[in-house]
């Protein structure tokens, strides 16, 4: 009897062993939290864009053989446009920004004014009158590029507060041509 309670004595500690043993097999689960995205302002991009420009513009032609005869004209230009722009940002430490930016823009943006605003100027005491029967003007802009430079602040992760500053140009026609009466 004495050798059967340590024989089930070595059969329960062996039980026990094998069952821990197999406890540490056993597949642990995964946590379901994940660390949140570490934010960066860091990188080149490029893209696309479209837009809508309007606007006029007043114009004021002088006819230089005749001193003070003179045609007004105010296109008006509105019209769609496009184009493409590229960047790169730096995070320069967890609150400041650099970035560097240019683009360019492709219109067809244009305009005439045919007939205009006819004037009637005197020259040499009332001797001779000088009118205006015919004001041409023509203005067109086919395109336009911007160049400049970023310096931001982060407000928080995802919000940068920014001024940006640097050059624009483009090309501009612009004709006009005028009909003269002497009398």
């Amino acid at each position: 009897m004495y050798q059967l309670r340590i024989a089930s004595a070595g059969v329960l500690a062996l039980a026990l062993t094998a069952g821990s043993a197999l406890a540490a097999d056993m597949p642990v689960k995964t946590s379901n939290y994940r660390a949140p995205p570490v934010w960066t302002w860091d990188g080149f991009y490029v893209g696309v864009n479209g837009g809508f420009s309007w606007g006029r513009f007043d114009t004021t032609a002088n006819a230089p053989i005749f001193p003070g005869a003179t045609s007004v004209s105010d296109p008006k230009v509105n019209i769609w446009l496009g184009g493409v722009q590229a960047g790169a940002n730096w995070q320069i430490n967890r609150l400041a920004v650099f970035g560097l930016e240019g683009d360019f823009q492709g219109t067809v943006e244009r305009d005439s004014v045919i007939g205009g605003s006819p004037a009637v100027t005197t020259i040499g005491g009332g001797a001779t009158t000088v009118t205006l029967t015919n004001n041409d003007t023509r203005w067109r802009l086919p395109w336009f590029s911007t160049a400049r430079a970023r310096l931001g602040v982060l407000i928080s992760p995802v919000i940068l507060l920014y001024g940006t500053g640097g050059l624009a140009g483009g090309r501009v026609f612009f004709s006009n041509s005028l009909t003269t009466t002497v009398t």
